[in-house]
């Protein structure tokens, strides 16, 4: 079991922390970790949020994290003695359709020069692996997903684009992201998927959530143009 440390956020909220590099193993402690929180501490709790490899507790307004701190302890006790024994159910996998053709992929061609690969081949390898939804920013619906190919890493632009379509699938560092509306971004956009990340009407308002498993297919451009 790892290790986990806590430190304050303000008065309502303490952010509980495992003490491994982000990672998939990392990242399903902390899974494991916010559903032994909903079912413990949700009398008390207003918020729970994930990241790569930490959960914050948002306290209801009456309550002070620092009024429980036996109940965080046995949180994390808990955690450890279930972990031997505990069987992970798992996770639909959420398939994205992807069109990664030129008018839909503005940076491919630079991003094959600068890799020494094919358009071709970066598909493949964009497109042939599951991806763990690890947080939710930096816009309402924008997924932080890991990790790529190490044939694809690849630093953030230097020089951010102003104008990058919603839907628009891109890849930086380690990581790949939809951005959920047409707002300036600094990764290197390599398709676009006709799905929308975030709705307003929808119930959640966002299609992706921390903890989802994602895998990326490609799809023509009549293919995209026709989606409903």
């Amino acid at each position: 079991m790892a290790i986990f440390h806590w430190y304050p956020i303000h008065d309502q909220a303490v952010t509980l922390a495992v003490d491994l590099p982000i990672s998939q193993e990392s990242f399903q402690q902390i899974n494991r970790l916010q559903k032994k929180a909903t079912q413990q501490l949700s009398t008390l709790l207003d918020d729970l949020v994930p990241s790569y490899n930490s959960l914050t507790l948002c306290f209801k307004r009456e309550h002070k994290w620092s009024d429980h701190i036996k109940k965080i302890d046995q949180l994390l006790l808990s955690l450890a003695n279930d972990a031997m024994n505990e069987i992970e159910n798992e996770t639909p996998i959420k398939k994205i359709p992807v069109c990664y053709e030129e008018n839909f992929a503005p940076d491919l061609f630079e991003i094959s020069c600068q890799l020494n690969l094919s358009k071709e081949k970066i598909i493949e390898l964009h497109s042939n692996r599951t991806y763990q939804v690890y947080a939710m920013g930096f816009v309402p619906g924008f997924p932080y997903m890991g990790e790529i190919n190490e044939q694809l890493i690849l630093p953030r632009k230097a020089v951010p684009s102003q104008r990058i379509k919603a839907g628009s699938v891109a890849i930086a560092n380690k990581q790949t992201g939809i951005y959920p509306f047409e707002v300036p971004g600094g990764w290197h956009v390599i398709g676009q998927t006709p799905l929308a990340l975030f709705n307003k009407n929808r119930t959640p308002l966002c299609l992706l959530q921390p903890g989802d498993q994602v895998q990326f297919y490609p799809i023509s451009k009549s293919e995209f143009e026709s989606w409903s």
